[in-house]
């Protein structure tokens, strides 16, 4: 059960970060309101930097900002040593 729901919270956190970052390249290219970039941040944080990091080069949006570019990757690398450190736990706690 609990590598379903952190499998569910993976799918939501990379989804929501898609929509963010969809959102935020259409609302510059109309003049509209824009997404803050510490909510992309805190997004990427919580488990969705894969999306994010996959949608900056998908939507060509935040690659000329050298903290995303790099920023993003520090977050995807944190993502994955999240998601192996949930893994030991829980091989650990079954075993």
């Amino acid at each position: 059960m609990p590598f379903v729901l952190f499998g569910l919270w993976f799918v939501i956190a990379n989804a929501v970060g898609f929509n963010l970052m969809y959102k935020d390249k259409v609302s510059a290219e109309n003049g509209g309101r824009r997404v803050k970039e510490r909510s992309l941040f805190i997004t990427a944080a919580l488990l969705g930097a894969v999306s994010i990091y996959a949608s900056m080069y998908a939507l060509r949006h935040k690659l000329r900002k050298y903290y995303f570019k790099y920023g993003m990757i520090i977050l995807v690398v944190e993502n994955m040593l999240l998601i192996l450190t949930f893994i030991l736990l829980m091989a650990a706690f079954y075993h």
